[in-house]
């Protein structure tokens, strides 16, 4: 699916910006240990990266729902 592979490419560019998963990225998030939490690019790039596992959860339960 090509959206997966979108989304894929998405989430490993932020993996790769603050070198960490999101669930490491949310660990610290919500222990306000990242550098400069409150910017507008920080929360934009929580957010974004949070639907962005959302959507490949579901397509892939779309996708597995096919098969």
């Amino acid at each position: 699916m090509m959206r997966l592979e979108s989304i894929a490419k998405q989430l490993q560019a932020l993996e790769q910006k603050y070198g960490m998963s999101f669930e490491q990225f949310d660990e610290r998030f919500q222990a306000e240990e990242l550098p400069n939490l409150y910017s507008y690019e920080v929360e934009q790039d929580y957010l974004e990266w949070e639907g962005l596992l959302c959507r490949k959860r579901r397509l892939q339960e779309v996708r597995d729902g096919l098969r």
